[in-house]
């Protein structure tokens, strides 16, 4: 059995200019990827913010209902 570059499963997927749709693909997932941990960020960074107590709240310059509030918005905003 002939095994060629472009025909053999056993090799890698190669994203060349070759074929685009490959290339869009992938940059779509790695921009979901990318927005999906940025949002899981500032989940975390939002819910940490809640569990400051007043004067370390007040060194930052935010009040609790402050803090309320940007522990309300969505994730992605």
């Amino acid at each position: 059995m002939s095994c060629g570059a472009k025909s053999c499963s056993s090799y890698p997927v190669v994203y060349t200019l070759e074929n685009p749709k490959s290339v869009h693909a992938s940059t779509w997932l790695v921009r979901t990827l990318a927005t999906a941990r940025h949002a899981l960020q500032r989940r975390r960074q939002r819910r940490a913010l809640l569990e400051l107590d007043d004067r370390l709240l007040n060194d930052i310059g935010v009040t609790r209902d402050q803090a309320r509030s940007e522990s309300r918005r969505p994730p992605w905003r």
